[in-house]
């Protein structure tokens, strides 16, 4: 369910549920033969889900102390805890009355959706534990919003980078939602990354469905499996494969090592500037393109210049918080 008519359906099945919970305590209490099947049929309601067990527990915890209360003003001419058969329906139709909004808080709060927003600072590293025990890393400088719903939790990824591993639930899926992109778990753990113009994802294990979340550039969805690297930008989308240390360089900075194999400089510079906001500028074409192999901590781009000034001889110029690397 999604937009209006999801939460218009949400609130009708909340004050179905919290209705027939009342009838449940109804029949229950005012039932003279009241037998193990009906208590079978009872907990078999309550069991089909959290806000079934919820909403009746609830109501009953209502109803009992409507009881209590109603039998200190009975007196001793009825016995404590039961009212007259002629004043059932009286006094249940004032207790599912006054307890009706306790009732609709309670499963709005568990069916209407829940937003929780998460970010990093630039190097900053963060993993969420979600409730159903998925958890989600945040690397440096990102942006998350996860939405909660009865039917599906929702990740808007509005920038940076997150390696998501996604408890799988076929009756209650998880999606990320990033540059007009939708990946759909399928259990799985999977990288996705928003760049202001670039969009990545890379499927670790397990299974995800990649497909268009924008009407203005669809796509026939893309069934990922382990090793699978999609990279978009607004006019193109290519997929490729890698090698599983190829993908675990990719996740170094999970332990916060940046590797590179036959990079660029500019490419190099690129990813040590994510990471600190003292940044690398190259000067010149001839300097961009020198290929570098190695392992480096994500914040310490000090041994990197180093690095780059004895390899090739190099110069670096330290301006305000820049780095010039120059012939």
């Amino acid at each position: 369910m999604n937009g209006a008519r999801g939460e218009a359906m949400t609130v009708y099945d909340a004050q179905e549920i919290q209705a027939q919970a009342a009838q449940w305590i109804l029949r229950r209490q005012d039932s003279p033969d009241w037998n193990e099947r009906d208590q079978a049929d009872i907990e078999n309601w309550a069991a089909q889900s959290v806000v079934h067990r919820v909403t009746y527990l609830r109501l009953e915890a209502a109803w009992n102390n409507a009881i209590r209360l109603n039998a200190l003003n009975l007196g001793a001419a009825e016995p404590a805890g039961r009212v007259a058969p002629k004043r059932w329906f009286k006094v249940g139709a004032a207790v599912v009355a006054g307890v009706a909004m306790l009732a609709g808080a309670v499963a709005s709060y568990v069916l209407l959706p829940r937003e929780h927003s998460y970010v990093t600072p630039v190097g900053g590293h963060r993993i969420v534990a979600l409730a159903d025990g998925s958890k989600i890393e945040l690397n440096t400088d990102t942006a998350l919003r996860v939405v909660t719903r009865m039917d599906q939790q929702t990740a808007w990824l509005d920038k940076g980078e997150a390696y998501f591993r996604i408890h799988h639930n076929a009756a209650h899926p998880f999606v990320v939602m990033a540059a007009g992109h939708r990946v759909i778990d399928i259990g799985t753990e999977f990288l996705v990354r928003r760049d202001s113009d670039r969009f990545e994802v890379a499927l670790v294990k397990g299974r995800a469905k990649l497909e268009s979340a924008s009407a203005s550039a669809p796509f026939q969805p893309i069934m990922l499996k382990p090793g699978d690297v999609v990279v978009a930008n607004s006019t193109t989308k290519t997929m490729r494969e890698k090698v599983a240390q190829n993908l675990g360089d990719e996740l170094g900075w999970r332990r916060g090592l940046l590797n590179f194999r036959n990079a660029t400089l500019k490419d190099v510079a690129e990813e040590f500037n994510r990471y600190n906001n003292e940044k690398l500028i190259l000067a010149g074409d001839d300097v961009e393109g020198l290929k570098i192999n190695g392992t480096f901590r994500a914040r310490n781009i000090g041994l990197f210049v180093e690095s780059a000034k004895q390899i090739f001889g190099l110069r670096a110029t330290k301006i305000n918080s820049e780095i010039v690397i120059s012939r």
